[in-house]
C-alpha cells in the first residue's frame, strides 16, 4: 500500500514554481521527495531528491518537523 501527502510552503506557491514536496509511505517505509521545477520542457526533466526516512512510524515525526517549518498538507 502506498500513500502520498503533498505539502505546501507558507511563502511559496509550488503550483506557480512547478515544484512539489511530498511524504510517500510504502508499507513501513517513508520517503521525503522534492521535485524541482522543469529544466527542459521537451523532456520534462526535473531535479528530484528523495530521502528515505524509514521506520514504521517515521512519517509522523517527519510531518511534525515540516509543520514546525511552516509547511502544511495540500493533498493526501
Amino acid at each position: 500500500t502506498q500513500s502520498d501527502e503533498y505539502l505546501a510552503h507558507p511563502c511559496r506557491d509550488f503550483r506557480e514554481t512547478h515544484e512539489a514536496l511530498r511524504i510517500r509511505r510504502i508499507g513501513p517505509q517513508a520517503l521525503l521527495t522534492y521535485k524541482g521545477p522543469v529544466l527542459d520542457k521537451a523532456t520534462k526533466t526535473r531535479r528530484e531528491l528523495e530521502v528515505p526516512v524509514g521506520g514504521d512510524d517515521a512519517g509522523a515525526p517527519l510531518r511534525e518537523l515540516l509543520r514546525h517549518l511552516g509547511f502544511g498538507t495540500v493533498t493526501v
